[in-house]
């Protein structure tokens, strides 16, 4: 089995998909440095801010999204969210 690593120190600018080969039904990304558009689309999406913080703007507001805290996006929605410094998970239930 083969290992991969992800500096995240140095992680910047994609997202990255992670369990890819697990019999789910989410999908989950990795979200470095950056600006990411978010779609929820049939089902929600939950945001999970793991260190720093993001700025996202949804449904014409915006927000500061802190380490530690989860941001729920309602179906059929879109958002976008800015990374200067943090790491985000995003799981989106398919």
């Amino acid at each position: 089995m083969a290992n991969h690593y992800i500096i995240l120190h140095n992680f910047s600018g994609s997202k990255v998909q992670l369990f890819k080969d697990q019999k789910t039904k989410t999908e989950t990304f990795l979200l470095g440095r950056g600006e990411h558009t978010l779609e929820s689309g049939e089902t929600e999406l939950l945001l999970l801010f793991e260190r720093g913080e993001g700025v996202l703007d949804y449904n014409g507001e915006t927000f500061t999204v802190p380490a530690f805290h989860t941001v729920r996006l309602q179906k059929n929605s879109k958002a976008t969210l800015k990374i200067e410094n943090g790491i985000g998970l995003t799981f989106k239930f398919i």
